[in-house]
C-alpha cells in the first residue's frame, strides 16, 4: 500500500505531502485542478514514466528545473515501510531507495504496480500502433520481470543499431552486424511472451465483455507480427535482420522487429478499429482494463496492485458499473478522482474523502 506522498514541483503542485494510509480514497474537485495530476505521480513513482505523456521535462511545475516525488510503501511479508524517492533536476534523474541511491531503474521499478483506468483508454483500441505496443509492453513489463530485461536490452541494441545505420561510416555495416545478435535473442523473448499473454488477456476480455453484455459474442486480439508463434527463433530473426540490412541502411532506421509490431482488437468477426461504434470501443477498452488488473493482481506477490480510477464511472450502465466495481475491489489499494461531490454510488460512501483546488489537497 502507498502510505504516503510528497510531490515538489510536480505538474501543479508546489510542495505537497498527503497522507495515503487507506485502502480506499476518493480525489473530489473541479477539471484543471489536480486530479488527474495526482494519479500521474502515483503512475510515475511506480512506473518512471507518465502514462499522458512522453516527455518527463513536461512533468516539472511551470519556470522550476526539475520535481522530486517519493512515497512511503508497505509491503507483504516485511515488517518495515520502504521510501522510494525520484529527483528529477536540469534532465537529470536520480533514484534512491530508504536514502541509499539506486543506479538501475529496474530495481527501483517493482514497488507498486498502478493499473490506470482513464477516459484516454479508447486510443489503445483506436490510436496509433505506437501506443498499443506502450500499453503491451506496460502491462507484461509489470508482472514479467524477464520481459522488462528483455526489452530494455532490445531497445539499447535497437538505438545504437540505428544510429549507425544513420551514419555515413563505409565500414559501418560490420558494426551493425554486431548488434544483431543482441536484438534477436531478445527479440525471440519478446515475441514469446507477447504471444502468451495476448492470449491471457483475450480470454479475460472475452469474459467481461459476456458477463456485461449477458451474450455470447466474439472477440479475438491479433499479435501482428512477421513472425509465427511456431517460426520463432534466434537464427529465424537473425536471418531477417541480415536480408534487410541493406534496406535499413538505404532507410535509416531498423524496419523488422517487435519494436514495428501491433495489435488488431476483433469485436464479432469485426476490426474495431476500422469498423467499431464509438460505444463498442469504450467498453472494449473498459473490460481490458479490468483484464490488466486481474491479471497483475493474479502474477503479483508484493500486495501492492493500486487501480487508479480517473473519473470513467459516470457513463456507465448499471450493469457494467457493477461489474466494474466488482473487478477492482480485488486491488490492494484504489484511488479514485471525481469531479461530482454529489455522486449517488453508495460504493464512495465509505472511501477516504479529500479535495482538490490548484494543486492542494485538503480532507473533504
Amino acid at each position: 500500500m502507498l502510505k504516503q506522498i510528497s510531490l515538489f514541483n510536480f505538474r501543479n503542485y508546489q510542495d505537497l505531502c498527503l497522507n495515503t494510509d487507506s485502502d480506499s480514497i476518493v480525489l473530489y474537485g473541479d477539471n484543471g485542478q489536480g486530479k488527474t495530476n495526482f494519479l500521474e505521480a502515483v503512475y510515475y513513482l511506480a512506473f518512471l514514466r507518465s502514462f499522458r505523456i512522453s516527455s518527463i521535462r513536461s512533468l516539472k511545475r511551470i519556470t522550476t528545473n526539475g520535481f522530486y516525488v517519493s512515497g512511503l510503501i508497505s509491503l507483504k511479508n516485511c515488517s518495515w515501510d520502504r521510501k522510494i524517492e525520484v529527483e528529477y533536476i536540469n534532465n537529470r534523474r536520480r533514484l534512491k531507495i530508504d536514502n541509499l541511491p539506486v543506479r538501475k531503474s529496474a530495481d527501483f521499478i517493482r514497488y507498486i504496480k498502478p493499473v490506470i483506468f482513464s477516459y484516454e483508454d479508447i486510443n489503445i483500441i483506436t490510436g496509433s500502433s505506437k501506443l498499443r505496443r506502450r500499453y503491451i509492453d506496460i502491462f507484461i513489463s509489470s508482472i514479467d520481470y524477464e520481459y522488462f530485461s528483455a526489452l530494455r536490452e532490445y531497445t539499447v541494441a535497437l538505438k545504437s543499431r540505428n544510429a549507425l545505420l544513420k551514419n555515413n561510416d563505409p565500414e559501418k555495416s560490420k558494426m551493425i552486424a554486431a548488434f544483431e545478435p543482441i536484438l534477436a535473442s531478445n527479440a525471440v523473448k519478446i515475441i514469446k511472451r507477447r504471444y502468451e499473454y495476448i492470449e491471457k488477456l483475450k480470454e479475460k476480455t472475452l469474459k467481461f465483455l459476456n458477463e456485461i453484455k449477458c451474450e455470447t459474442l466474439q472477440f479475438d486480439i491479433k499479435y501482428l507480427t512477421k513472425i509465427n508463434y511456431d517460426k520463432i527463433s534466434e537464427d529465424e530473426i537473425l536471418d531477417r535482420l541480415e536480408m534487410n540490412r541493406s534496406k535499413d541502411i538505404k532507410n535509416g532506421f531498423t524496419g523488422t522487429g517487435p519494436h514495428s509490431e501491433d495489435l488488431d482488437f476483433i469485436y464479432n468477426k469485426k476490426s474495431l478499429r476500422y469498423y467499431g461504434s464509438l460505444g463498442q470501443c469504450r467498453t472494449v477498452s473498459l473490460c481490458l482494463k479490468m483484464s490488466e488488473l486481474n491479471l497483475v493482481r493474479k502474477f503479483d506477490s508484493t500486495g501492492n496492485v493500486l487501480a487508479l480510477i480517473d473519473d470513467v464511472t459516470g457513463e456507465l450502465d448499471l450493469k457494467t458499473k457493477n461489474s466494474f466495481f466488482r473487478t477492482i475491489s480485488d486491488a490492494d489499494q484504489l484511488i479514485f478522482t471525481l469531479t461530482d461531490s454529489g455522486r449517488s454510488e453508495e460504493y464512495f460512501n465509505k472511501k477516504m474523502k479529500l479535495y482538490v483546488s490548484e494543486g492542494e489537497i485538503k480532507p473533504y
